[in-house]
Protein backbone atom coordinates (compact mmCIF):
# COMPACT_ATOMS: atom_id res chain seq x y z
CA UNK A 1 0.00 0.00 0.00
CA UNK A 2 1.22 3.50 -0.79
CA UNK A 3 0.05 6.36 1.12
CA UNK A 4 -2.00 9.48 -0.71
CA UNK A 5 1.56 11.64 -0.01
CA UNK A 6 3.52 9.47 -1.68
CA UNK A 7 1.25 8.54 -4.73
CA UNK A 8 1.05 12.38 -5.05
CA UNK A 9 5.02 12.70 -5.33
CA UNK A 10 5.00 9.76 -7.84
CA UNK A 11 2.43 11.50 -9.91
CA UNK A 12 4.21 14.96 -9.81
CA UNK A 13 7.32 13.01 -11.29
CA UNK A 14 8.30 13.47 -14.83
CA UNK A 15 7.73 10.04 -16.33
CA UNK A 16 4.10 9.02 -16.00
CA UNK A 17 4.08 5.83 -13.76
CA UNK A 18 1.20 3.63 -14.34
CA UNK A 19 -0.80 2.91 -10.67
CA UNK A 20 -2.06 -0.87 -10.85
CA UNK A 21 -4.60 -2.19 -7.99
CA UNK A 22 -4.06 -5.12 -6.03
CA UNK A 23 -5.70 -7.68 -8.40
CA UNK A 24 -3.56 -6.47 -11.71
CA UNK A 25 -0.36 -6.68 -9.99
CA UNK A 26 2.24 -9.18 -12.03
CA UNK A 27 1.88 -12.89 -10.93
CA UNK A 28 5.06 -14.18 -9.01
CA UNK A 29 5.99 -16.33 -12.22
CA UNK A 30 6.57 -12.51 -13.88
CA UNK A 31 9.78 -11.12 -14.45
CA UNK A 32 9.10 -8.22 -12.35
CA UNK A 33 9.99 -7.79 -8.50
CA UNK A 34 8.27 -6.20 -5.62
CA UNK A 35 11.07 -4.21 -4.03
CA UNK A 36 8.83 -3.65 -1.14
CA UNK A 37 8.26 -7.58 -0.24
CA UNK A 38 9.47 -7.70 3.35
CA UNK A 39 10.07 -11.44 2.97
CA UNK A 40 12.78 -10.25 0.14
CA UNK A 41 16.21 -11.08 1.22
CA UNK A 42 17.31 -8.00 -0.77
CA UNK A 43 15.38 -5.82 1.35
CA UNK A 44 17.25 -7.02 4.03
CA UNK A 45 20.58 -6.81 2.83
CA UNK A 46 19.53 -3.02 2.05
CA UNK A 47 18.52 -2.24 5.58
CA UNK A 48 22.20 -3.48 7.00
CA UNK A 49 23.61 -0.56 5.88
CA UNK A 50 21.41 1.27 8.44
CA UNK A 51 23.76 -0.59 11.02
CA UNK A 52 26.92 0.20 9.40
CA UNK A 53 26.07 4.10 8.98
CA UNK A 54 25.27 3.80 12.65
CA UNK A 55 28.94 2.38 13.92
CA UNK A 56 30.59 4.17 10.74
CA UNK A 57 28.73 7.86 12.98
CA UNK A 58 29.84 6.67 16.34
CA UNK A 59 33.85 5.53 15.63
CA UNK A 60 32.84 2.12 14.79
CA UNK A 61 32.10 1.60 18.29
CA UNK A 62 28.88 -0.30 19.42
CA UNK A 63 25.91 1.46 20.95
CA UNK A 64 24.84 0.31 23.96
CA UNK A 65 20.94 0.17 22.54
CA UNK A 66 19.08 0.50 19.42
CA UNK A 67 15.21 1.02 19.59
CA UNK A 68 13.48 0.04 16.06
CA UNK A 69 9.74 0.59 15.10
CA UNK A 70 8.98 -3.20 14.28
CA UNK A 71 5.89 -4.13 12.22
CA UNK A 72 7.33 -7.23 9.36
CA UNK A 73 10.76 -7.70 11.67
CA UNK A 74 12.99 -7.30 9.13
CA UNK A 75 14.98 -4.21 9.89
CA UNK A 76 15.62 -5.25 13.54
CA UNK A 77 16.55 -8.13 12.31
CA UNK A 78 18.44 -6.84 9.74
CA UNK A 79 20.55 -4.78 12.39
CA UNK A 80 20.96 -7.59 14.40
CA UNK A 81 22.47 -9.47 10.96
CA UNK A 82 24.91 -6.46 10.46
CA UNK A 83 25.90 -6.24 13.73
CA UNK A 84 27.08 -10.56 13.57
CA UNK A 85 28.32 -9.72 10.20
CA UNK A 86 30.66 -7.34 11.26
CA UNK A 87 32.17 -8.94 14.21
CA UNK A 88 32.46 -12.04 12.36
CA UNK A 89 34.92 -10.19 9.73
CA UNK A 90 37.07 -8.31 12.78
CA UNK A 91 35.26 -4.87 12.28
CA UNK A 92 34.09 -4.39 16.11
CA UNK A 93 35.10 -6.46 19.13
CA UNK A 94 31.96 -8.07 20.20
CA UNK A 95 28.10 -7.04 19.69
CA UNK A 96 27.31 -6.08 23.07
CA UNK A 97 24.19 -4.00 21.62
CA UNK A 98 20.74 -4.46 22.85
CA UNK A 99 17.98 -4.17 20.24
CA UNK A 100 14.72 -2.84 21.54
CA UNK A 101 11.64 -3.93 19.02
CA UNK A 102 8.73 -1.13 19.23
CA UNK A 103 5.42 -2.16 18.46
CA UNK A 104 1.91 -0.31 17.75
CA UNK A 105 -0.89 -1.54 20.53
CA UNK A 106 -3.34 -1.47 17.38
CA UNK A 107 -0.96 -4.66 16.77
CA UNK A 108 1.92 -5.97 18.10
CA UNK A 109 2.11 -10.29 17.64
CA UNK A 110 5.90 -9.86 18.03
CA UNK A 111 5.92 -8.36 21.52
CA UNK A 112 3.09 -10.48 22.64
CA UNK A 113 5.05 -13.05 22.06
CA UNK A 114 8.24 -12.17 24.01
CA UNK A 115 6.28 -10.81 26.66
CA UNK A 116 4.40 -13.30 27.12
CA UNK A 117 0.99 -11.79 26.32
CA UNK A 118 -2.57 -13.44 25.51
CA UNK A 119 -1.84 -14.10 21.33
CA UNK A 120 -5.64 -13.64 20.36
CA UNK A 121 -5.33 -9.92 21.55
CA UNK A 122 -7.25 -8.08 19.14
CA UNK A 123 -6.42 -5.33 16.72
CA UNK A 124 -7.83 -1.88 16.57
CA UNK A 125 -9.76 -0.81 13.50
CA UNK A 126 -8.04 2.57 12.86
CA UNK A 127 -4.79 2.16 13.89
CA UNK A 128 -2.63 5.38 13.59
CA UNK A 129 0.54 3.84 12.54
CA UNK A 130 -0.27 1.59 9.97
CA UNK A 131 3.36 1.10 9.08
CA UNK A 132 3.54 -0.89 12.33
CA UNK A 133 0.57 -3.39 11.89
CA UNK A 134 1.08 -6.84 10.16
CA UNK A 135 -0.83 -9.25 11.93
CA UNK A 136 1.55 -12.42 10.49
CA UNK A 137 4.55 -10.74 10.21
CA UNK A 138 7.02 -11.98 7.50
CA UNK A 139 9.86 -12.13 9.57
CA UNK A 140 8.59 -12.41 13.11
CA UNK A 141 10.57 -15.51 14.11
CA UNK A 142 14.33 -13.56 13.42
CA UNK A 143 13.21 -10.36 14.89
CA UNK A 144 12.05 -12.51 18.39
CA UNK A 145 15.43 -13.95 17.51
CA UNK A 146 17.52 -10.81 17.32
CA UNK A 147 15.75 -9.32 20.19
CA UNK A 148 16.41 -12.16 22.03
CA UNK A 149 19.89 -12.88 21.32
CA UNK A 150 20.89 -9.53 21.89
CA UNK A 151 19.37 -9.32 25.70
CA UNK A 152 17.04 -6.76 24.34
CA UNK A 153 12.98 -5.99 25.12
CA UNK A 154 9.78 -5.31 23.70
CA UNK A 155 7.57 -2.89 23.99
CA UNK A 156 3.89 -1.25 23.07
CA UNK A 157 3.40 1.82 22.68
CA UNK A 158 -0.59 3.67 21.99
CA UNK A 159 -1.49 5.88 19.16
CA UNK A 160 -1.49 8.71 21.79
CA UNK A 161 2.32 7.85 23.12
CA UNK A 162 3.29 8.15 19.46
CA UNK A 163 1.64 11.14 18.89
CA UNK A 164 3.16 12.63 22.15
CA UNK A 165 6.62 11.38 21.25
CA UNK A 166 6.22 13.01 17.11
CA UNK A 167 5.47 16.23 18.82
CA UNK A 168 8.54 16.20 21.34
CA UNK A 169 10.62 15.36 18.41
CA UNK A 170 9.30 18.28 16.29
CA UNK A 171 9.43 20.67 18.74
CA UNK A 172 13.16 19.82 20.66
CA UNK A 173 15.04 18.28 17.62
CA UNK A 174 13.38 19.84 14.27
CA UNK A 175 12.07 16.69 13.17
CA UNK A 176 8.67 15.79 11.77
CA UNK A 177 8.28 12.30 12.07
CA UNK A 178 5.36 9.54 11.30
CA UNK A 179 3.81 8.25 14.23
CA UNK A 180 5.33 5.15 13.52
CA UNK A 181 8.58 6.27 13.34
CA UNK A 182 8.49 8.35 16.80
CA UNK A 183 7.32 4.86 18.29
CA UNK A 184 11.00 4.56 19.47
CA UNK A 185 11.07 7.81 21.38
CA UNK A 186 7.81 6.64 22.86
CA UNK A 187 9.78 3.66 23.80
CA UNK A 188 12.83 5.45 25.56
CA UNK A 189 10.39 7.13 28.07
CA UNK A 190 8.98 4.13 29.24
CA UNK A 191 12.27 2.31 29.23
CA UNK A 192 13.54 5.39 31.63
CA UNK A 193 10.59 4.69 33.86
CA UNK A 194 11.03 0.73 34.22
CA UNK A 195 14.87 1.45 35.24
CA UNK A 196 16.02 -0.21 31.69
CA UNK A 197 18.79 2.45 30.60
CA UNK A 198 21.40 4.22 32.71
CA UNK A 199 22.19 7.90 32.13
CA UNK A 200 25.60 7.02 30.67
CA UNK A 201 23.91 4.56 28.49
CA UNK A 202 24.57 5.65 24.68
CA UNK A 203 20.94 5.31 23.07
CA UNK A 204 20.34 5.26 19.57
CA UNK A 205 16.54 6.28 18.12
CA UNK A 206 15.75 4.86 14.38
CA UNK A 207 13.16 7.39 12.50
CA UNK A 208 12.06 5.50 10.16
CA UNK A 209 9.94 7.84 8.13
CA UNK A 210 9.19 11.90 7.88
CA UNK A 211 5.73 12.71 8.58
CA UNK A 212 5.44 13.81 5.25
CA UNK A 213 4.43 10.22 4.35
CA UNK A 214 1.11 10.71 5.98
CA UNK A 215 0.85 14.53 6.64
CA UNK A 216 -3.09 13.60 6.91
CA UNK A 217 -1.91 12.75 10.93
CA UNK A 218 -1.07 15.93 11.75
CA UNK A 219 -3.45 18.05 9.62
CA UNK A 220 -5.81 16.14 12.18
CA UNK A 221 -4.25 17.30 14.81
CA UNK A 222 -4.41 21.26 14.36
CA UNK A 223 -7.69 20.69 13.33
CA UNK A 224 -8.46 19.34 16.37
CA UNK A 225 -6.80 22.08 18.15
CA UNK A 226 -8.39 25.02 16.26
CA UNK A 227 -12.34 23.45 17.29
CA UNK A 228 -10.81 23.39 21.02
CA UNK A 229 -9.73 26.82 20.87
CA UNK A 230 -13.87 27.89 19.24
CA UNK A 231 -15.48 25.20 22.17
CA UNK A 232 -13.95 27.05 24.37
CA UNK A 233 -14.71 30.53 23.38
CA UNK A 234 -17.85 29.38 22.87
CA UNK A 235 -18.38 29.63 19.07
CA UNK A 236 -19.81 25.84 18.37
CA UNK A 237 -21.74 23.96 21.16
CA UNK A 238 -19.54 20.39 19.55
CA UNK A 239 -17.05 19.16 22.19
CA UNK A 240 -13.95 18.59 20.55
CA UNK A 241 -12.63 14.90 21.69
CA UNK A 242 -9.73 15.30 24.08
CA UNK A 243 -9.47 12.43 25.37
CA UNK A 244 -10.68 10.51 28.61
CA UNK A 245 -7.85 10.70 30.51
CA UNK A 246 -6.82 14.42 29.44
CA UNK A 247 -10.38 14.93 30.92
CA UNK A 248 -9.85 13.47 33.88
CA UNK A 249 -6.58 15.32 34.47
CA UNK A 250 -8.41 18.73 33.92
CA UNK A 251 -11.49 17.77 36.55
CA UNK A 252 -8.36 16.80 39.20
CA UNK A 253 -6.65 19.99 39.19
CA UNK A 254 -10.08 22.00 39.45
CA UNK A 255 -10.48 20.54 42.79
CA UNK A 256 -6.98 22.03 43.54
CA UNK A 257 -3.07 22.23 42.26
CA UNK A 258 -1.48 18.97 42.10
CA UNK A 259 1.70 17.49 40.99
CA UNK A 260 2.45 14.92 38.37
CA UNK A 261 3.04 11.70 40.73
CA UNK A 262 0.08 13.47 43.06
CA UNK A 263 -2.24 13.02 39.16
CA UNK A 264 -1.19 9.51 38.36
CA UNK A 265 -1.61 8.13 41.92
CA UNK A 266 -5.87 9.81 42.00
CA UNK A 267 -5.80 8.10 38.48
CA UNK A 268 -4.97 5.10 39.95
CA UNK A 269 -7.07 5.00 43.00
CA UNK A 270 -10.12 5.47 40.46
CA UNK A 271 -9.21 2.29 38.62
CA UNK A 272 -7.54 3.71 36.03
CA UNK A 273 -4.90 1.31 34.39
CA UNK A 274 -2.02 4.31 33.44
CA UNK A 275 1.95 4.14 33.88
CA UNK A 276 3.43 7.52 35.32
CA UNK A 277 5.17 8.08 32.18
CA UNK A 278 1.98 8.35 30.03
CA UNK A 279 0.25 10.81 33.05
CA UNK A 280 3.78 12.89 32.54
CA UNK A 281 3.02 13.07 28.36
CA UNK A 282 -1.05 13.97 28.83
CA UNK A 283 0.36 16.93 30.97
CA UNK A 284 3.01 17.95 28.65
CA UNK A 285 0.29 18.22 26.10
CA UNK A 286 -2.24 19.96 28.32
CA UNK A 287 0.95 22.35 29.19
CA UNK A 288 1.09 23.13 25.54
CA UNK A 289 -2.23 23.87 25.04
CA UNK A 290 -2.31 26.67 27.37
CA UNK A 291 -4.46 24.23 29.45
CA UNK A 292 -2.33 23.80 32.21
CA UNK A 293 0.52 25.36 33.88
CA UNK A 294 3.35 25.06 36.15
CA UNK A 295 2.62 27.35 39.14
CA UNK A 296 5.59 26.00 41.90
CA UNK A 297 7.75 24.11 42.77
CA UNK A 298 8.98 22.24 46.11
CA UNK A 299 11.42 20.17 47.62
CA UNK A 300 10.62 16.87 48.98
CA UNK A 301 13.40 14.82 50.09
CA UNK A 302 15.83 16.30 47.90
CA UNK A 303 14.07 16.30 44.60
CA UNK A 304 11.94 19.63 43.23
CA UNK A 305 8.59 18.55 42.67
CA UNK A 306 6.56 20.93 40.28
CA UNK A 307 3.07 22.17 41.07
CA UNK A 308 0.21 21.99 38.10
CA UNK A 309 -2.63 24.31 37.84
CA UNK A 310 -5.58 24.65 35.60
CA UNK A 311 -4.80 28.36 33.55
CA UNK A 312 -7.99 30.82 32.63
CA UNK A 313 -8.30 28.61 29.68
CA UNK A 314 -8.47 25.31 31.17
CA UNK A 315 -10.77 26.51 34.25
CA UNK A 316 -13.32 27.73 31.30
CA UNK A 317 -12.98 23.96 29.94
CA UNK A 318 -13.20 22.57 32.87
CA UNK A 319 -16.18 23.77 33.60
CA UNK A 320 -18.18 22.87 30.45
CA UNK A 321 -16.66 19.55 30.62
Amino acid sequence: MIGPASVAAIKSSAKPVPMLPNSELPSKSSDLMYLADNADPFLIEGHKTIAFEILQALGWKEPDCIVVPVGSGGLVWSLWKAFEELKWIGIIEDNRTCLVGVQSSACSPIANEILGWHKGRSMAKHPIAKDLVFQLPERRFEAIEAIKKSKGWAYVVSDEEMLMAARTLAKEEGIFAEPAAASTIACVRMMVEDGKLDPADQVICVITGSGLKDPIVAMKELERNIALERFIRGEVSRRPLIGKTKEKILKLLKEGPCHAYGIWSKLKDEGKKISPSAVYQHISKLEEEGLIAKTEEELVSGRTRIIYSLTEKGKKLADIL
